[in-house]
């Protein structure tokens, strides 16, 4: 008989998370005829006996993990309800003290031109342009900004003072407070015209005649793609 070891610090359901590739695993190992030493013990899975004693093992193994699981859910809610950060890298104008979000004063300000700027009518290639030549940094990826990062930040609500996080188990939306430092009219202004903008977006989509030149063709003060309402 062939013997197969399992490190002696996890057992038989540390060779696979996935139950279906756990199964497999355990006919492969008993039309070989193979003998399993794990950390739980010496098992002959052609053995009833050591059969029902795997089946016990992999169910206790695997109802910890699930608590644990629920465990760290349940404690990652409390905290993002009593206001700490949920987690990850802070949105662009924040910082994390304390594991709470806070105002990152050399970032905001220019969160603030960006809606000044937008709000104004400029288009969002102009408000990448000026971003880029003073040396301002995106977030994520060091280097130039891109147009989706700026239409991200144009639709944030961190910046009014809230955003909102869902449990996607419970599908329960938790709305959190978090510091504001963006004027309630200038983020309306700016939304505005992103309404206008998807709005016109829309209709462009819903032209029925095919026009050759339609999908490379952009207004040169908005940067949006040309409709012929435009």
């Amino acid at each position: 008989m062939l013997r197969m070891v399992v490190s002696n610090t996890c057992g038989f359901n540390r060779l696979s998370r996935n139950d279906i590739a756990q199964q497999t695993i355990k006919i492969s190992l008993q039309k070989n005829n193979v003998k399993l030493y794990t950390k739980d013990g010496e098992f002959d899975l052609n053995n009833p006996h050591d059969q029902f004693m795997k089946t016990v093992f992999d169910a206790m193994s695997q109802f910890d993990n699930a608590q644990r699981t629920e465990r760290s859910r349940l404690g990652k809610l409390n905290k993002i309800r009593s206001g700490s950060w949920m987690g990850g890298p802070p949105p662009y104008g924040y910082k994390i003290e304390d594991k709470m979000l806070v105002e990152n004063a050399l970032e905001s300000q220019w969160i603030k031109k960006i809606y000044q700027w937008y709000a104004k009518g400029e288009p969002t290639q102009f408000i990448k342009s000026q971003l880029d030549s003073n040396g301002v940094q995106p977030r994520r990826a060091k280097g130039l900004w891109t147009l989706g990062s700026l239409q991200k930040i144009l639709k944030n609500t961190h910046f009014l003072g809230y955003y909102t996080y869902t449990d996607k188990k419970a599908g329960e939306t938790i709305e959190c407070s978090c510091p504001a430092f963006l004027d309630q009219r200038l983020w309306n202004a700016a939304q505005d015209r992103r309404e206008k903008i998807i709005e016109r977006k829309g209709q462009n989509n819903r032209t029925k005649r095919f026009y050759l030149l339609r999908d490379f063709m952009y207004c040169g003060h908005c940067g949006t793609p040309h409709g012929w309402s435009h």
